[in-house]
């Protein structure tokens, strides 16, 4: 928040991996109001809550991967097991 901004509610917002800051408030004093915030980094500190370590993804493996399904042969197109099924 800039410099010399009062008096605003900042509430449930979510901010990360910002270059300097996540959240930041450059006013002078506690002219503003932060509540309910997440982020990695503040200026000045306590702005903002760090985000639950459920959030992260699984290193190596990727939490937004799927797990290819083979796909099963339907049997009465498999001769060799169902010689009758035709």
């Amino acid at each position: 928040m800039a410099t010399g901004t009062t008096h605003v509610a900042v509430t449930a917002n979510t901010a990360l991996d910002n270059t300097k800051w996540d959240c930041q408030d450059e006013s002078a004093g506690a002219q503003n109001a932060w509540t309910a915030n997440v982020g990695r980094t503040s200026s000045p500190a306590g702005l903002c809550a760090r985000p639950p370590t459920t959030d992260q993804p699984d290193p190596g493996k990727g939490h937004h991967h799927k797990k290819k399904s083979k796909k099963k042969q339907d049997p009465c197109t498999c001769q060799k097991h169902h010689p009758k099924a035709f």
